[in-house]
């Protein structure tokens, strides 16, 4: 396994030994390989039943919509970035939260980054350093 840089000194991604890609592009390629997304959305179709998404969805609209939401969240991302060199917010503290909604004392902290929309169907995991 390895650690490789996507913006330093913010984000860092792991990239597993025997893997081509790191998992933050596999992340964000998978989030963009429409057809994938949408066998993944026929596979899992009952899910966008749900009213929590607040529309009805059909796999092509809801991988549609996960593609849109992982463009927006790459731009996010990278104006963070840009937040934080320049002491500003948003920065990467305001947008990932704390899981469970609490502040834990460790050397590592667990977030979680939504995707841009709500409700989102992208999460995004991270540990802050």
């Amino acid at each position: 396994m390895e650690i490789e840089t996507i913006y330093e000194p913010y984000v860092y991604s792991i990239k597993y030994d025997g893997q081509e890609l790191c998992e933050f592009d596999r992340l964000f390629d998978a989030w963009s390989d429409m057809s994938e997304l949408v066998n993944f959305m026929r596979t899992h179709q009952e899910y966008l039943n749900n009213p929590i998404w607040g529309e009805q969805h059909t796999p092509e609209s809801a991988a549609r919509r996960v593609r849109d939401e992982a463009t927006e969240l790459g731009k996010l991302l990278f104006e963070l970035c840009k937040n934080a060199d320049q002491g500003e917010t948003p920065d990467f503290d305001s947008h990932f939260k704390f899981l469970d909604g609490k502040y834990q004392v460790y050397e590592y902290i667990p977030m979680k980054s939504y995707g841009t929309g709500r409700p989102s169907f992208l999460l995004m995991y991270a540990i802050k350093l």
